[in-house]
């Protein structure tokens, strides 16, 4: 599949077909637009596993934690 895509760009396309679309073409740029999408999925789950165990950490600590939860989410 890469080296169709250089390939593309060397014959100066301009689009990509989406295979699971037939006939919809997408700019070149839509590629690397996805690309940081996937990465910023993956930080926000990331986060999201972090928030989550913090929220657990301080809902079994026995110390006093509020103060700890609203430092960390802000």
């Amino acid at each position: 599949m890469y080296m169709q895509f250089n390939q593309a760009i060397l014959d100066s396309k301009q689009s990509v077909e989406d295979p699971q679309y037939p006939g919809s073409y997408l700019p070149l740029w839509s590629i690397g637009f996805w690309r940081k999408i996937q990465a910023v999925v993956v930080a926000q789950n990331d986060w999201r596993h972090a928030v989550g165990w913090l929220e657990n950490e301080a809902h079994n600590s026995l110390k006093n934690t509020p103060q700890l939860r609203e430092t960390a989410h802000y």
